[in-house]
């Protein structure tokens, strides 16, 4: 019997020596850019300095980088990004937008510079008024998640939408996503659609899943229910991962539907089977939440797979990391209650915490249980009254009633 194969990459935190130099030369184009944009732009007069100065050391430092030393790549790496970040300040004094953008970026993520989200605001909402629509792009994404700025969803729809309107198809993709979900406004599945599918006939497989998504939830209407299934074989087809998971689950519904109608041969049966675990397997490799979800049942309840609880664990994991706040669950009770796994607490407060952060209301109160008593994490008896009372706002009714610390103060 076959069982699903992930595709693990060898993660570390340290750069390679060829990755260093890779992101040195990076930051070498980045300062020669600005520094070339600067002064052919300079507005004042007398024209300030455009080129920081070069430190001491950076000569130094940068061949000894070019005879393969790790350590002097970084370092290097950190003076040419705190250079190219002094230049882009320099072309942003000169008046240049690109220069105030790009000294944005940096500060977004404290490259060459103190991360400071808020001054990137500011810098960006200046260059967007300029009409600088990378500009405006990334200042909806920090709008969106409150980066810098209060969360405000109608100002990054605005922002997402008026770039779409410049001819960004990536703000496109995010303005469909908003207009079927609602965010930041009414929700306008006609319009997602038709973006989609400008998207997805433009070549873009994750546009043709998500218009698949949005068909499929019609199911008063058959034709589009079908036309879904066909623009996931199509993506599929195109070694797109996470359709071919969508794919087998939707074929998966279809057997279960048919079940009694029609009488499969084993043959056809086993056919389908594996086919199922192969387009689950590369749909779970590309990120896709319930494929992750469905490998994880398969594994926990041996069917069509071997009977493997620790395989399930790792599945529920990947899912959970994912989105699915029921993997999260799922994973948390496993480690709980060492089903088929070592019994860890620990795991499991972190299983619970990823459950609750994704809005699983019965995830707070367990991680509130836990947090209680200092089971798997440290004890804190107010963090776990902040998360009782969350749950008790998501439904949970035995969050609502008073707990130990509260019976004993009485």
């Amino acid at each position: 019997m076959r069982s699903p194969q992930l595709r693990y990459a060898e993660l570390s935190n340290e750069p390679t020596i060829g990755q260093a130099q890779r992101l040195h030369s990076a930051a070498a184009l980045l300062l020669a850019a600005l520094v070339v944009l600067a002064s052919s732009s300079c507005k004042r007069e007398p024209c300030p300095p455009c080129v920081p100065p070069e430190p001491e050391d950076f000569v130094a430092k940068h061949e000894a980088c070019k005879e393969q030393d790790g350590e002097a790549c970084l370092e290097s790496l950190e003076l040419q990004l705190a250079r190219a970040a002094e230049a882009a300040k320099l072309a942003c004094d000169n008046d240049l937008a690109k220069g105030c953008q790009a000294l944005a970026q940096m500060q977004v993520v404290g490259l060459g510079v103190p991360r400071d989200a808020r001054s990137a605001a500011a810098q960006l909402i200046s260059v967007c008024a300029v009409d600088e629509s990378s500009a405006c792009h990334r200042l909806a994404y920090m709008a969106a998640a409150g980066e810098g700025l209060p969360r405000d969803l109608r100002r990054a729809r605005a922002l997402h939408r008026r770039v779409c309107l410049a001819g960004d198809a990536d703000a496109c993709m995010q303005v469909a996503g908003m207009l079927a979900s609602g965010e930041g406004g009414n929700v306008d599945v006609d319009e997602a659609s038709s973006l989609y599918q400008d998207a997805c006939e433009a070549g873009d497989q994750d546009a043709c899943v998500k218009l698949a998504a949005l068909l499929g939830a019609q199911s008063k209407k058959p034709e589009s229910a079908a036309e879904a299934k066909q623009l996931l074989q199509r993506s599929c087809d195109a070694g797109h991962g996470r359709a071919c998971g969508k794919l087998a689950l939707r074929l998966d519904a279809e057997r279960a539907e048919n079940a009694g109608k029609t009488e499969p041969t084993e043959e056809e049966q086993a056919a389908a089977a594996d086919r199922k675990l192969e387009m689950l397997t590369a749909g779970c490799n590309a990120g896709d939440a319930e494929s992750c979800a469905e490998l994880a049942r398969m594994c926990y309840d041996g069917d069509g797979v071997e009977e493997s609880s620790p395989q399930a664990a790792a599945f529920f994991d990947l899912a959970c990391d994912a989105g699915h706040a029921q993997s999260c669950a799922d994973f948390a009770t496993m480690y709980a209650n060492g089903d088929g796994v070592t019994a860890d607490y620990g795991r499991s407060a972190k299983g619970w915490a990823r459950a609750c952060d994704l809005g699983e209301a019965n995830g707070c109160q367990q991680l509130a249980e836990m947090v209680e008593i200092g089971a798997g994490i440290d004890a804190d008896p107010e963090r776990a009254e902040r998360l009782r009372k969350q749950a008790c706002d998501g439904g949970v009714k035995e969050a609502c009633k008073p707990s130990k610390k509260d019976k004993k103060d009485k």
